[in-house]
C-alpha cells in the first residue's frame, strides 16, 4: 500500500485496518471522507449552539461539491463562486444576512 507523507500514523493505521475488510481504494475512500465529514460537522456545529444563534458557512475546497460529500454532510450549497469578485459579492451578501442578528451591526456599518 503506498501512502503520501502528508498522512499520519493513526490515518494509516485506520487505512490500513479497514484494507483488510475491503477494497484498499474503498477503505481510502471511507478513511478520508470520513474524517473530512466528521470534521466539517463539528466545525459547523460550534457556531450555531442555540437556536438564536445565526452562521454563514463558507466552504474553500472543490471537493464539497461532491455530491456523496454534500449528502453526508447535510447542508444546502446555496452559492458557489469562482473568483475574487464573487467571492467579495458573496461575502458581502453574508454581512446583509447576518447585520439583523448583530448586536454591533450599526457600529461596524458606520466603520465602513
Amino acid at each position: 500500500m503506498s501512502h503520501t507523507r502528508s498522512q499520519n500514523d493513526y490515518t494509516r493505521t485506520m487505512e490500513e485496518d479497514l484494507s483488510k475488510r475491503m477494497e484498499e481504494r474503498r477503505a481510502r475512500y471511507y478513511v478520508f471522507n470520513f474524517q473530512t465529514i466528521v470534521r466539517i460537522k463539528q466545525g459547523l456545529g460550534r457556531a450555531i449552539r442555540s437556536p438564536e444563534d445565526r452562521a454563514v458557512y463558507i466552504l474553500l475546497d472543490y471537493r464539497y461539491l461532491r455530491k456523496d460529500l454534500r449528502e453526508e454532510l447535510e447542508i444546502p450549497i446555496t452559492r458557489v463562486v469562482a473568483s475574487i469578485q464573487g467571492m467579495a459579492s458573496a461575502l458581502a451578501e453574508a454581512r446583509r444576512h447576518l447585520e439583523p442578528y448583530s448586536s454591533s451591526s450599526k457600529k461596524d456599518s458606520s466603520a465602513s
